[in-house]
């Protein structure tokens, strides 16, 4: 199937699954609101709770209709390449952007708390469901560069920003009271961050089965200059066909005029004479290793006069088991790194075994090129094995990083509503406990209980500044100071 009808064909099915996608998320948010605890909802949230699954019940069918149309209108826009803002979902950012613009000193607060809901929310998705979001972002980046589209990942319909963003205006569709909304889009982000997860993993496996290939990946080494092998074994396979180009090209080398051998002209000897020249005076690779490959030269001239057309073909098999030879070697670390040995013990016995054949075929260059690709494969895994701790406490820091600002937002609004705060204090909470928050986060996850935890610390901090009202009040404020200190 052409990919531009794959990817019209995956859009087609997206806006037919819009109504079930709407009402399967609304009916996972009533059903985490029944628990509050793995929902993360404390303090004041916690309290809103029945009246917020009240007003959903109430308004469950309007609710997934508005909802509905959103996604609809952004799978529409992207059939038609807009951006899936150009449609119902920006004329919000439209109106929002114009009203700032009329009143610059005057700042919407609720359009900032909404902001922050859904900024939230995508960071919640990206950050549980990265690796399926990936795969998919590649598959439907592939498709659009092969189609001539740029490449635009946000154009998916469910894209994080997309859904959350049709998320909050549906429920501002129904003129939801500001706190309810709070707590039902502090709810949509867990329960988005779960299905999304598993539909983008769907939808990827959909393209799959219908022949959608995402983008290569391949280890990104750096770029050395290209040695004269490559340039000249290009030169020749560039060259057109015919002896008079190739003798042309050979003149053009410096040559050694060895004796001819059986089959071969001298310009033939003479350049292969100057390509292995080349590779032993090659300042990118070890000295051991020059020699190892020097070596391979007269395996090369024998295979050269069974097949003349390794003269003229720069993807004969015995050029590219060189040139992977020289590239693998001038990507080894310099000094003594056991790396280095590794490699030697394995070339030693390859270079050997081809130069001592008593015959020698095409398949026999095939045959050394698979082990070299084998070695590379092991080596490669064993390098990012190693790494796998170095690695992972990266990625914890970049979940850090980027939960920070969001954890950050939370707190401040949580904060915001408290009477008589010190400054001392909320500086601790936005600052040294949003760190805490989002290195719990980052390594547990976000609905991990600890996580969970303490982010209700932050309620139950604030609730415990306030003057109980009765001595039964301040009895359990006294039982429970002891654990929130501890915490």
């Amino acid at each position: 199937m052409p990919d531009s009808a794959l990817l019209h064909q995956h859009l087609d099915k997206l806006f037919m699954q819009a109504p079930a996608l709407a009402a399967s998320w609304l009916e996972a948010c009533l059903h985490r609101l029944h628990a509050p605890v793995q929902a993360g909802l404390s303090g004041d949230e916690a309290r809103r709770i029945q009246p917020l699954s009240q007003f959903l019940q109430v308004r469950r069918e309007p609710f997934v209709i508005a909802l509905t149309a959103q996604l609809q209108a952004a799978t529409e826009a992207a059939r038609g390449r807009q951006r899936p803002g150009a449609g119902a979902l920006d004329a919000t950012r439209a109106a929002g952007a114009a009203l700032e613009i009329e009143a610059l000193t005057l700042v919407d607060e609720a359009q900032a708390e909404r902001d922050i809901e859904i900024s939230r929310i995508v960071q919640w998705v990206e950050l549980q469901a990265e690796w399926e979001l990936r795969e998919l972002r590649g598959l439907l980046s592939a498709l659009q560069s092969r189609t001539g589209l740029a490449r635009r990942p946000d154009l998916h319909p469910g894209d994080p920003t997309v859904v959350a963003r049709a998320f909050a205006e549906a429920a501002q569709s129904l003129r939801m009271d500001p706190a309810l909304r709070a707590v039902l889009m502090r709810v949509a982000g867990a329960v988005l961050a779960e299905a999304l997860k598993a539909q983008y993993r769907l939808w990827a496996e959909q393209l799959k089965e219908a022949g959608a290939r995402s983008v290569g990946y391949r280890t990104v080494r750096s770029a050395p200059p290209p040695s004269t092998l490559a340039s000249i074994a290009a030169q020749v396979a560039s060259a057109p066909p015919g002896r008079a180009a190739l003798s042309d090209l050979l003149e053009r080398q410096p040559a050694r005029a060895p004796k001819a051998g059986a089959g071969q002209s001298v310009n033939e000897q003479a350049l292969l004479a100057n390509l292995f020249q080349q590779i032993l005076i090659d300042p990118r690779l070890a000295e051991p290793v020059r020699l190892a490959i020097g070596r391979l030269e007269g395996a090369v001239r024998r295979m050269a006069n069974q097949d003349p057309s390794l003269l003229s073909n720069a993807e004969h098999p015995a050029w590219t088991l060189i040139n992977q030879l020289a590239e693998h070697a001038a990507d080894r670390p310099s000094g003594e790194d056991p790396r280095n040995t590794d490699f030697l013990q394995f070339v030693e016995p390859l270079v050997e075994r081809l130069d001592r054949a008593p015959a020698l075929s095409r398949a026999s260059f095939s045959s050394a090129m698979a082990e070299v690709e084998h070695f590379i494969a092991e080596d490669e895994a064993a390098q990012l094995k190693a790494s796998a701790p170095a690695l992972e406490t990266f990625r914890q820091a970049e979940r850090e990083r980027e939960l920070l600002p969001m954890l950050q937002q939370q707190v401040q609004m949580q904060v915001s509503r408290a009477q008589g705060l010190s400054p001392s204090l909320r500086q601790f909470l936005t600052g040294p406990w949003a760190e805490v928050l989002a290195r719990s986060m980052a390594r547990g996850g976000i609905e991990a209980p600890a996580s969970q935890r303490r982010v209700a610390l932050v309620d139950e901090l604030l609730a415990s500044l306030q003057a109980p009202d009765s001595t039964k009040a301040r009895q359990q404020l006294r039982q429970s100071l002891p654990d929130l200190i501890s915490q």
